[in-house]
């Protein structure tokens, strides 16, 4: 019997099932993907979503796992899962040994279901800001890069700003949100940006920028236990109640939205509107506090010109426009190429070409309304690029070197 004859016979749902998976019939049944947890489903060891499973040829049938870019069929399952099913996991790319498990499935084996094993939950660190060393931007002292004191905590941030073609002003406007921040026990600083609760106004973690390596990679990342899903980085200069604000940006970063405020200063009014970045990521609680915050503005799809910046302006638009109170996941399968779009009720297969807002809310049978786009021009990828392409031949876009960046401060 080939592999296909064994894919037509051997059902993916039955295999999970026999394994200890048990559909979690809260999150839906009657969707393409249906979810099955393995152990206690309030905390399980595994969760995956397994296509139409009870339907069809198991041929057909499915699975992925949220945060994954690809689906796979029962076949990789099986390798998953050769020890639980009687086989040998050191012998996964054993195709012959592989078959042999199957074909045993196919026949009746019993497969003992996984206990839950009792394992003890290590405590998740959070944030404390008195765990570091945090100096606001003073624009009192202007100890610019390519005078003494560059290596200063102050002299870097300049230097760190200069070399992405921000000029002083910006910077200068911006100066209650931009720090150097480090471990109380460390020696070297980076550039932070605050992320804070827009409810509370607590700072529940920084944006962490550093030094381009010797490879020329920057360091970027987030202070450890930072909670970015419940906070935004925010530029609020309007002075007024929150109720009269109209206009939300959202951007990936601080860095992008800093930009935006220089590229575009002329054309914003700060009386009614507010930049906020997500961090290099957009969680729908960020949406929801935006949207709660500011309750009587439109949020304002600001990010990245690439496919990401493309989902995100997708979620943002989703979630804003209340068609969906949450997005949960776009799957692609590395095989057809197609993106699977799972949301609360719906669910849609769309090819990366196709994948836009608009032809999304077509075959949602939506109306766009109020979705409004401020992204960086093309073909810059974003408004960091489009501020750095006036100044490539200047020495200022080229920083220091992570070597460089850890001097000593000059006396």
């Amino acid at each position: 019997m080939t592999f296909k004859e064994i894919k037509d016979k051997l059902d993916l749902t039955d295999v999970a099932e026999r394994l200890g998976y048990k559909i979690d019939k809260s999150k839906g049944t009657n969707t393409k993907w249906v979810t099955f947890n393995l152990g206690d489903p309030k905390a399980p060891m595994d969760t995956i979503m397994i296509s139409t499973p009870y339907e069809g040829s198991p041929s057909d049938h499915r699975y992925f796992r949220h945060g994954y870019a690809r689906s796979s069929d029962v076949i990789d399952f099986v390798r998953e899962n050769l020890a639980q099913l009687g086989g040998n996991p050191a012998l996964k790319d054993d195709a012959k040994h592989v078959w042999h498990i199957m074909m045993y499935l196919i026949n009746g084996y019993s497969v003992k279901p996984i206990e839950t094993p009792q394992v003890e939950k290590k405590e998740k660190k959070v944030f404390n800001i008195k765990d570091y060393d945090v100096n606001y931007y003073d624009p009192t002292t202007m100890a610019y890069a390519l005078r003494e004191g560059i290596f200063s905590p102050q002299g870097k941030l300049e230097y760190f700003f200069r070399r992405r073609a921000i000029n002083d002003d910006t910077v200068i406007n911006m100066a209650h949100m931009i720090c150097t921040i480090r471990l109380k026990d460390r020696k070297f600083f980076n550039v932070g940006f605050p992320y804070i609760s827009p409810e509370t106004g607590e700072i529940l973690g920084f944006e962490l920028r550093g030094p381009k390596s010797e490879r020329g990679k920057t360091f970027r990342g987030f202070t450890t236990g930072s909670n970015k899903s419940q906070s935004l980085w925010i530029a609020d200069f309007s002075g007024m109640p929150r109720d009269a604000i109209t206009h939300v940006l959202f951007f990936e970063s601080a860095l992008d939205a800093i930009a935006f405020s220089q590229a575009r200063r002329s054309r914003i009014d700060y009386s009614k509107t507010v930049l906020v970045a997500s961090g290099g990521g957009l969680s729908n609680d960020q949406l929801l506090l935006a949207k709660l915050t500011y309750p009587n503005a439109v949020l304002v799809d600001s990010f990245d010109n690439d496919l990401v910046g493309r989902l995100y302006g997708i979620k943002m638009s989703l979630i804003g426009e209340d068609k969906m109170s949450s997005v949960k996941n776009f799957v692609k399968d590395k095989e057809t190429g197609i993106y699977h779009i799972i949301l609360e009720d719906k669910d849609f297969d769309m090819k990366e070409e196709d994948l836009t807002l608009e032809n999304l809310f077509k075959k949602a049978g939506w109306h766009r309304i109020k979705t409004m786009s401020q992204k960086a021009p093309l073909p810059y990828k974003d408004w960091n690029d489009v501020l750095m392409a006036s100044v490539t031949k200047s020495p200022m876009c080229y920083g220091p070197t992570k070597t460089e960046w850890r001097k000593e401060v000059t006396k």
